[in-house]
């Protein structure tokens, strides 16, 4: 059965390739594993199928994903999460709207068999209504809070190091492996620190590797969260 193309009619585009390709080389992400009701541009998606630039992905209850660009990039949705794919000047971006996401990124492009070697680092940014993250060579996970007064974003990181600059202050806060960031909404970002719950996040985006569910209770780590940066 051929793997079916979702076309993407909203005018935002993706391009996931490495620094210094040229902004004309299209690419689509693969979904390379899910489970439960996964939905981009209205349409149902599932193994092997293909989002295409600038097609929202969503996640039902109980449901997660992971997709994959040629350039090696990863990308696992929480339940109840929708991202939307895009680029700026080239450079690939992914917009969190609501739930939570882990992203690996590589420090080098992947290389299709048969093709030169790109060269240079990937560069991948995450952004939220509030903040932006700058990734090179990491692994971290991003979330929204899901209470409905405040959207507030969390991000930690696994390995490497993430740049995020807020909105408020506009200054950049680099956060390393280990540490872990508040951003509440209409303020700066929190100094970066060690959240000992964050160990319990399952930041395995290989199928082949095991169970890659994320099966933490966002609302009751939110929660802790929220009691640590208050102490």
């Amino acid at each position: 059965m051929p793997k079916r193309s979702l076309v993407s009619t909203l005018g935002i585009f993706f391009l996931a390739a490495s620094a210094g390709a040229p902004s004309s080389q299209a690419a689509e992400a693969e979904l390379i594993h899910s489970k439960g009701e996964v939905q981009s541009l209205r349409a149902f998606v599932q193994k092997g199928d293909k989002v295409a630039e600038g097609a929202p992905v969503t996640t039902g209850k109980d449901a997660s994903v992971i997709l994959k660009w040629d350039n090696g990039v990863l990308l696992k949705l929480d339940s109840e999460s929708t991202v939307v794919l895009k680029k700026s000047a080239g450079v690939p971006e992914v917009e969190l709207t609501a739930g939570g996401l882990f992203a690996e990124v590589p420090p080098v492009a992947a290389t299709p068999q048969g093709a030169a070697p790109k060269k240079g680092p990937i560069r991948f940014f995450v952004r939220t209504r509030s903040a932006t993250m700058g990734v090179r060579g990491t692994k971290f996970y991003a979330a929204i809070s899901q209470r409905k007064e405040r959207k507030d974003l969390w991000m930690c990181v696994n390995e490497g190091r993430v740049g995020i600059t807020d909105s408020i202050s506009g200054k950049e806060v680099v956060v390393k492996a280990g540490q872990g960031v508040l951003v509440p909404e209409g303020k700066a970002t929190t100094p970066p620190k060690a959240y000992p719950w964050t160990k319990k996040l399952n930041w395995n985006l290989n199928p082949e590797k095991g169970d890659t569910e994320n099966k933490i209770d966002l609302k009751s780590a939110y929660d802790d969260l929220i009691g640590r940066d208050s102490d």
